[in-house]
């Protein structure tokens, strides 16, 4: 049966504290060979669209290699031979689609068939000017199979890779991270999770942060967030509590955009999802988390970072007027780019001044005050001070 997917939809990667309670834990390893990277699309065949006459040639793809082309044309399709591997044969199939003009609505059929033709597996995915989904698939031990591309909505260039060397996500299987401070992983939908386990000393302190692994990903993701947060700024909320509403729904309304793997992180039942999970110090203990994509949203390969012992830095701020009076009252955010969530959050005392412990980075500060919201700017990269201006909106004469 066919299943279709939306990738009108941002798929959100999540970081879930608590894990799934199984205890089947096993070292994580890192996928072997590591992943290829996917090559660019063939640029635009014609200016104004593609060219009718062409059709992709039929090829091979080996584990760990990729194809690239364009389909002149509705309806084309394109085979690929995909020789035998060891044993296991597992393949993640990882595909960047994309249109010839700003607007361009495409979609595909990707199908895996047997030595003997019969159906392993069959996907559609429509999108718009830019789209990839990611479908993992068993192959046969000992025989080669075969991969059909179908432009079944409008024609479309495509960027096609056959990766070899993950292990599949298997349901209750927990992967302690050990020493480990870099992760990489998969997921193709929001019906699987990986579960990952952090072992912590007595005292220390970490930072788990999770995101997409292709750049293209990253840069659509923080473009659609600013857009959202934009928005928040903008809508002038009335009070500080509709602003941080709106900032923690910003993620939501951004993925009103374009198609890409959004990754998330929430830090207990009913949190808002967030891209980072803080552990502060305590006693030595292990600590449970779930990656895993919502419902009805695309995959994609996911890497996972782990800082222990993080750097924070302390920031002693002041805000004031034009004429530099201090503006007491004054609430402040500290959102760090790329991902614009809240690091950081005070309020001014009837000085002026706050303080805050943050990490080093670039930051977008919000400030408030009146119904009012100024964005400043700032790059921190030690303790010390931070002095920003808000001024108070003219009065209507």
């Amino acid at each position: 049966m066919k299943r279709a997917i939306r990738p009108g939809i941002l798929a959100l990667v999540g970081l879930v504290l608590g894990g799934v309670g199984a205890e089947d834990v096993r070292p994580y390893r890192d996928p072997n060979p590591l992943p290829i990277d996917v090559p660019v699309p063939p640029p635009i065949a014609r200016p104004g669209g593609p060219d009718g006459a062409h059709a992709p040639a039929d090829g091979v793809l080996a584990a760990e290699s990729a194809a690239v082309d364009h389909f002149g044309a509705e309806q084309q399709r394109v085979t690929y031979r995909l020789p035998a591997g060891p044993a296991a044969n597992f393949s993640l199939f990882e595909v960047q689609c994309l249109g010839f003009s700003r607007g361009w609505a495409a979609g595909v059929e990707l199908a895996v068939l047997d030595a003997g033709g019969r159906t392993l597996l069959q996907r559609t995915f429509d999108g718009g000017a830019s789209f990839g989904f990611l479908v993992p698939q068993a192959l046969p031990p000992g025989e080669a199979s075969t991969l059909v591309l179908t432009a079944r909505r409008a024609s479309l260039r495509y960027a096609l890779v056959r990766h070899g060397g993950f292990e599949p996500n298997e349901p209750g299987v927990v992967r302690d991270l050990g020493a480990k401070s870099r992760a990489l992983g998969y997921l193709a939908d929001g019906e699987e999770r990986v579960t990952f386990e952090l072992q912590l000393a007595e005292g220390e302190p970490a930072v788990v942060t999770v995101g997409p692994l292709r750049e293209q990903a990253r840069d659509g993701m923080h473009a659609a967030r600013l857009a959202a947060v934009d928005a928040a700024i903008d809508a002038q909320p009335p009070a500080i509590e509709e602003l941080d509403r709106l900032l923690a729904g910003a993620r939501a309304q951004g993925r009103q955009g374009p198609p890409h793997f959004w990754p998330a992180a929430a830090s207990g039942s009913g949190a808002a999802p967030r891209q980072r999970i803080d552990f502060p110090a305590g006693p030595a203990r292990s600590e449970r988390f779930d990656v895993l994509v919502r419902l009805g949203d695309l995959g994609g390969l996911f890497q996972l970072q782990v800082e222990r012992n993080p750097e924070r830095l302390a920031v002693e701020g002041r805000v004031g007027d034009l004429a530099d009076d201090p503006r007491p009252g004054v609430a402040v955010r500290m959102l760090l780019e790329p991902d614009l969530e809240t690091a950081a959050h005070a309020v001014t005392d009837l000085e002026g001044r706050f303080a805050v412990q943050v990490p080093p980075g670039e930051y977008s500060v919000l400030t408030f005050a009146e119904g009012r919201t100024l964005r400043s700017l700032a790059r921190i990269t030690s303790s010390g001070e931070l002095n920003l201006v808000h001024e108070p909106e003219a009065e209507e004469p």
